[in-house]
């Protein structure tokens, strides 16, 4: 039988669980920025198979792309760092943390 200090445990914990969020929502940024990138190339590269534009509507994809994938990197950044400013401000104050939320991103 596992003890309830052991490794096992560790899944239970309130502030392990907040930590694996984090990391599921980064890895999801790095999701969306290759994704953006990849639709907005291969969006491209179709369109200029179809119009003879070869190489512009490719480029311009690729930009939209990176565009919007870094749009997507800058929001989560703004909300993270909004976050960590009202957990700062919160510990300031002598408040207890908020418990661990569900993510709806």
């Amino acid at each position: 039988m596992a003890r309830a200090d052991g490794p096992e445990m560790k899944l239970f914990d309130p502030k392990h669980r907040r930590e694996m969020s984090r990391g599921q929502r980064l890895a999801l940024v790095g999701t969306e920025l290759s994704v953006s990138i990849f639709i907005g190339l291969f969006g491209g590269h179709w369109l200029d198979e179809r119009l003879a534009t070869r190489p512009w509507l490719t480029l311009v994809g690729l930009l939209l792309g990176l565009a919007a994938g870094f749009k997507s990197l800058y929001q989560v950044a703004k909300r993270e760092q909004a976050r960590l400013s009202a957990q700062a401000q919160r510990e300031r104050a002598g408040q207890p943390p908020d418990p661990p939320q569900p993510s709806n991103e």
